[in-house]
């Protein structure tokens, strides 16, 4: 009864650090792969900005040569449009001033 008591006693001892072992090491196996998933949200936020930016600079430059390319086509309309309005209202002008100034 004393042997099997003190073999008890040895392999609850066995046991326990067995159960230690295995503790320190899943405490281990946590902390590497929290370091690794914070190394891989890094690794990915990097890429994802990098194609966000890369992305962005095309359509920026899409856009800007967009913009131009409808100012190209508006402006001469326009300069065409405020032409003609000033040709007119200097004609009205002149016909006012013909009307108001007596003749000499």
């Amino acid at each position: 009864m004393v042997v099997r008591k003190e073999a008890l006693g040895f392999q609850n001892k066995v046991i326990l650090e067995h159960q230690k072992q295995i503790n320190e090491a899943f405490a281990n196996l946590r902390e590497e792969l929290a370091v690794e998933k914070c190394m891989m949200l890094n690794t990915a936020t990097a890429e994802v900005k990098a194609i966000f930016t890369t992305q962005m600079s095309e359509v920026l430059g899409l856009l800007k040569q967009n913009i131009e390319e409808m100012l190209n086509k508006a402006i001469p309309d326009l300069e065409n449009r405020v032409r003609s309005q000033l040709a007119l209202e200097l004609q009205q002008l002149l016909l006012k001033v013909k009307f108001t100034l007596p003749d000499s």
